[in-house]
């Protein structure tokens, strides 16, 4: 059984396949590297879902080389879309100085592991190329519109780092904050996933006001590019 080449021909992406046989990602994963045959009832399984009897499915394409293992012969790479996304909490408590006296800095982190997307951490090994496709954050909810007025997002890891400055922003639910790459910021965070590290996101800054609690959705996708064989 070529269980990698049966899933090219139907052009599905390891993510749809192990939906649609409603088994782990990373339990299909193995059976197409070879390192565990799957047992008889998922078997039947696999064989009802490309329509052919477990003989057939045993001896697909035998001139591959025949078998379970015999996928890796004819495979090329495998790309996918690596999601990753935290959420920001700031919380901006009333100032106690002097009247007038706005206290209204704020700085929050969060890590996000790279090995938490499923189809990074199958292919960890295998991968080949990483290329940014989207860096964005958007606010989610507001306790009142605000002015930012300075404000410095950065993604960062022990060997590379990547920032945007922002001024004078108005921020409402629903603003979009884009994290271009004029400055090459999408190179620093491929080469920071690539390390396979976890990486730390922070946002520092003041407003206009104080008072406030805000929650920031972030979130940057990636295609990655792997060789099962390499």
């Amino acid at each position: 059984m070529k269980l990698m080449v049966l899933r090219y021909e139907e052009k599905l992406t390891l993510k749809d396949l192990s939906q649609k046989l409603e088994l782990t990602l990373n339990g299909v994963g193995e059976w197409e590297k070879g390192r565990i045959m799957p047992t008889e009832d998922n078997l039947k399984k696999i064989a009802k879902f490309f329509k052919m009897n477990i003989s057939d499915l045993m001896g697909h394409n035998n001139q591959a080389g025949g078998g379970l293992m015999g996928t890796y012969i004819i495979v090329s790479d495998v790309k996918f879309i690596a999601d990753y996304q935290t959420e920001f909490e700031v919380v901006v408590p009333p100032s106690t100085g002097e009247k007038g006296n706005i206290n209204s800095v704020f700085e929050v982190n969060a890590t996000i592991d790279p090995t938490s997307d499923p189809e990074f951490n199958l292919y960890i090994d295998k991968i080949l190329s990483i290329s940014i496709t989207e860096v964005k954050g958007e606010v989610l909810s507001i306790s009142k519109n605000l002015l930012l007025e300075t404000a410095v997002i950065s993604i960062s890891n022990e060997n590379h780092y990547a920032n945007w400055e922002f001024t004078n922003k108005d921020i409402e639910v629903g603003t979009i904050l884009t994290l271009d790459n004029d400055s090459g910021q999408w190179n620093e965070i491929e080469n920071i996933l690539l390390d396979k590290k976890i990486l730390t996101i922070s946002v520092g800054g003041q407003t206009n006001d104080d008072d406030f609690e805000l929650v920031v959705l972030f979130d940057f996708s990636a295609e990655v590019i792997a060789n099962p064989l390499d």
